[in-house]
């Protein structure tokens, strides 16, 4: 009974533990178990104990510029976790927490561009790691001019990889006759666009409008974004199609797809 006692004090102590504490416990835990038996676990699945710890760590490596740490939690969450778990319980709030606290100025800007980096190089891993057919349909992917923060961009094009298409991703901060001649040499199937930061910024209205008549009125321009509500008017005009979050990208890309 004591045993169990401490097993189940040690493990809701466990976001107190580095990463290498954690797997001794677990493993220390495992090897107590009589044979046959199966360890338990008090707080849910030790999946989801350990994601919130990793995004912790990843979090407190950002805030102390260790770039080798943040890789390494990176890479090691890639194999302990599926990739639309990873995204959607890592990486999504990361980035998420990081815009908000440089937007709050807890964070300077080269908190901000270390994990950029870090983060792009990490999805650009993932993004490839998938064979996609010749036949797949293609996306390309970018933020308009004057919109420089990536991060939205950049999940983007990892799901819609998972979903299936060939991604042209483009980086961030271009302007509209760019994203409409490589959509029309790439024979584009959509164009998709994150709008983050700024998130009021008159020069994007007429990007847009550009954007769609360089397209033609035909082809899917899909926006998405913490910021790109703001610009709900022009998004209509235009007749974009906006969306919530990755799911209902992932839907809309079946759709078009389909």
């Amino acid at each position: 009974m004591k045993q169990a006692v401490d097993a189940g004090r040690r493990i809701s102590d466990v976001a107190d533990l580095n990463l290498e504490e954690l797997r001794a416990l677990i493993q220390e835990d495992w090897a107590a178990l009589p044979p046959g038996a199966s360890p338990q676990v008090p707080t849910g699945s030790l999946g989801q104990v350990s994601s919130q710890v990793y995004l912790d760590h990843c979090l407190k490596a950002v805030d102390t510029l260790d770039r080798a740490r943040l890789e390494k939690l990176l890479d090691d969450a890639a194999m302990s976790f599926s990739r639309p778990v990873l995204r959607r319980d890592i990486i999504v709030p990361l980035l998420h927490t990081i815009g908000d606290r440089w937007r709050g100025g807890e964070l300077r800007v080269v908190h901000e561009h270390m994990a950029s980096a870090i983060v792009r190089s990490h999805l650009a891993t993932l993004r490839d790691g998938f064979l996609i057919p010749e036949s797949a349909a293609r996306l390309v992917v970018t933020t308009p001019a004057g919109q420089l923060h990536e991060f939205g961009a950049l999940l983007v094009a990892t799901a819609a990889v998972e979903s299936g298409w060939d991604v042209i991703y483009l980086g961030p901060n271009l302007p509209a006759e760019e994203i409409a001649t490589a959509a029309q040499l790439k024979q584009a199937k959509a164009v998709a666009l994150s709008i983050i930061y700024p998130s009021h910024d008159p020069r994007l209205h007429e990007e847009l409008r550009n954007l769609r008549r360089y397209l033609g009125k035909d082809l899917p321009i899909l926006v998405g974004g913490r910021s790109a509500k703001a610009f709900k008017t022009v998004l209509e005009e235009i007749e974009a199609i906006f969306l919530d979050d990755l799911a209902a990208l992932t839907a809309k890309l079946e759709e078009i797809s389909s």
